[in-house]
């Protein structure tokens, strides 16, 4: 059966995604804010919830059409060929959000479109009530300007939830945005890599993942698994594809440290869940004395901001320990992650490149700083 496949991203990360997909064979795509459409089947569903680093979750897109009040809405949902997609036992679940549109009651749409499909399969089964005693499927419905896109989340969980990190912490750096910013960053894994405040160690993990070419979703299950429409056997195949394609030994030299060595402990434990614990050198280290054997490298962190801003002078502290770095590492390129929006005024030197990314509903810049 062929789909259009919807992938959610995160603002700024469509071309990173692209990319992605263009490496795992996905070469026509068509890029909005946001979000990115192509053609597949049933085993592209599983491939892209296995393979994608920088998604947040990929969809089975079931309508795209203009609605300008609830009973156009209603009407066309009502219309679409929902028994292709539902067993007549399906649990169904509504999610959804409007942006700038004239329906703006997501409760309202929530309740209309529950009840169009309930109608719709009721019609198709024969049936006056749905027992919904069956597999969970989740709708979900994206309003905007009056445009609405309705998908059927296959994902479940969002995409960053890999399953190595399984303990809180302050303000997380998303994995799928971790992994974007590797790749913005360049790294291939012949360089050396460096993540001197790397807190829960995500960024170094991701370069880790990347480097041995470990799909992030091999441990991890996905909505869509117990779903008649996307066989067992799909999920098996596409998970011995990508367990084909694996690097079994990477030459790589990943460095990690952080000044708290509960952090650290923290950071170690999350490697070791995600399978690269050979993989990364982990230390606890100021900044200021962190050293590698390497003359040169990337240098990639996620700044203190948001939940995990310091005081002022915490702060201060932290942007003289970064200029120090650049004068005792002067061929190193780095790529620094903040909401700083005075940080190269504070680190008194100007960015060869900014790239506004968005960590959850955070906004942060991306600064790159070459030698």
């Amino acid at each position: 059966m062929d789909f259009t496949i919807l992938i959610k991203v995160a603002l700024g990360v469509e071309s990173v995604t692209a990319f992605e997909l263009e490496t795992l064979g996905y070469p026509t795509v068509e890029k909005r804010n946001g979000e990115l459409t192509l053609r597949g089947n049933e085993l592209d569903v599983a491939k892209l919830n296995l393979g994608l680093r920088t998604a947040e979750r990929v969809y089975i897109e079931i309508a795209r059409y203009v609605a300008t009040d609830f009973d156009l809405f209603f009407d066309q949902a009502r219309d679409l060929p929902w028994k292709e997609f539902f067993p007549k036992d399906a649990r169904i679940n509504i999610q959804g959000s409007s942006v700038r549109s004239k329906l703006t009651s997501v409760r309202t749409a929530q309740a209309m479109l529950k009840k169009a499909i309930v109608l719709s399969l009721g019609d198709s089964y024969g049936l006056d009530k749905l027992p919904e005693t069956g597999a969970t499927y989740e709708v979900e419905f994206f309003i905007q300007k009056d445009e609405v896109v309705i998908g059927l989340n296959t994902s479940g969980e969002g995409l960053h939830r890999r399953g190595y990190r399984t303990e809180g912490g302050q303000a997380p750096l998303r994995e799928t945005l971790a992994a974007a910013v590797v790749y913005l960053a360049g790294y291939e894994s012949e360089r050396t890599f460096a993540d001197p405040l790397c807190g829960s160690g995500t960024l170094a993990i991701e370069a880790a993942l990347i480097a041995k070419n470990f799909a992030p979703g091999l441990r991890r299950h996905f909505l869509a698994e117990s779903w008649p429409i996307v066989p067992a056997p799909i999920w098996k195949e596409a998970r011995e594809f990508f367990i084909s394609q694996t690097v079994k030994k990477p030459a790589v030299k990943i460095f990690a440290s952080d000044r708290n060595s509960d952090v650290i402990s923290q950071a170690k434990r999350n490697c070791e869940r995600a399978g690269v614990g050979d993989l990364i050198a982990f230390e606890v280290v100021t900044l200021q004395k962190f050293k590698t054997p390497a003359r040169d490298g990337i240098w990639v962190s996620n700044l203190p901001y948001g939940e995990r801003l310091g005081t002022p002078e915490q702060l201060k502290g932290l942007y003289g320990e970064i200029q120090e770095f650049w004068r005792a590492n002067p061929d190193w390129e780095s790529y620094l992650l903040t909401a700083d929006e005075t940080f190269e005024r504070q680190v008194k030197r100007r960015a060869a490149k900014k790239r506004k990314l968005y960590n959850a509903k955070i906004r942060t810049d991306l600064y790159q700083f070459l030698p």
